[in-house]
């Protein structure tokens, strides 16, 4: 196996030590999230392009990395370069971090100039996007200048601009499984039971009306497994089912293990991909204990 080398970026800081050729702390902290940024958008534009994968590839990070190689003078600017894995058993994990760095850069311009930003700016970039520079002095200055492309200045103003677009929602892919216990037939809505407690509120077409008003009528027996999209909060509860693309009758006799299906931990893992780290962040440390009193509203944190 051997590494090729080439050129993705160049960061420069400016303002008072860095003026002088100097790196500190504060700097390398952000060279760190820069490069995490870049990965990060490399495997969800992976992520894009291979929709019907579950995971990332095993191989994937190996066969693509940031490494820094070169400190330059005039303030002090750091060359960020890929480290491609030249690996035969894995031609097609190469090549995202071009164009990684594209859309990173494409997504400050239109956030900074309030116009529609690249799609496939998930929540979870955004805030990646949104912590770039904020560890630096505010008297000093992060700008980033791709391959062949304009400097872009990462100041407060794009921090604040990128804050303001994270959601408290995201869209994503909806596979469940559930009995119908009420339908408007007026409205093409239904509500799908995913337990004794817990419903989620979907839409249906014409076409969909059948399956669906023979799966409340016979709703002891019958359940339904609907694929579409649907709207999550940040926590990864499932809001709403706005898209149902398939819905395939279930009854006791049909269930069977599928053992290509996703297991509970990539439904876990697909559920959360979208999560802001920042919510993560404001859960309470010891939640995975006192998960009782926190859903009772007994404990406050």
């Amino acid at each position: 196996m051997t590494e090729q080398a080439d050129h993705l970026v160049e960061l420069r800081f400016s303002g008072g030590i860095y003026d002088s050729c100097a790196l500190d702390d504060r700097a390398l902290q952000e060279v760190i999230k820069v490069m995490h940024a870049i990965t990060d958008t490399a495997k969800e534009l992976w992520r894009t392009e291979h929709a019907d994968r579950a995971r990332i590839p095993k191989g994937f990070n190996q066969s693509n990395q940031v490494h820094m190689r070169e400190i330059r003078s005039g303030s002090t600017a750091v060359a960020l370069e890929s480290a491609i894995q030249e690996d035969a058993q894995l031609p097609l994990m190469n090549g995202f971090l071009n164009d990684a760095v594209e859309f990173i850069h494409n997504s400050f311009i239109a956030v900074r100039n309030g116009t529609e930003p690249p799609s496939g700016l998930t929540p979870a970039l955004v805030d990646t996007y949104a912590q770039l520079g904020s560890k630096l002095d505010p008297a000093t200055a992060l700008s980033l200048t791709p391959r062949g492309g304009a400097r872009t200045r990462i100041d407060p103003f794009l921090r604040k601009r990128f804050r303001e677009r994270i959601p408290d929602s995201y869209e994503g892919v909806v596979d469940l499984i559930g009995h119908v216990l009420a339908a408007d037939v007026h409205r093409r809505t239904f509500q799908i039971w995913l337990g004794s407690r817990l419903h989620v509120n979907a839409d249906f077409s014409n076409e969909q009306e059948n399956l669906i008003t023979s799966a409340l009528h016979d709703h002891d027996a019958m359940q339904l497994r609907i694929r579409g999209r649907g709207r999550y909060r940040v926590t990864g509860e499932l809001m709403h089912v706005d898209l149902v693309n398939q819905i395939d009758p279930l009854h006791p006799d049909d269930i069977e293990l599928d053992p290509d299906g996703l297991t509970l931990s990539q439904m876990i893992e697909r559920a959360f991909a979208n999560v802001p780290t920042e919510t993560w962040e404001a859960l309470p440390r010891d939640m995975a204990e006192r998960h009782d009193d926190y859903f009772s509203g007994s404990a406050t944190f």
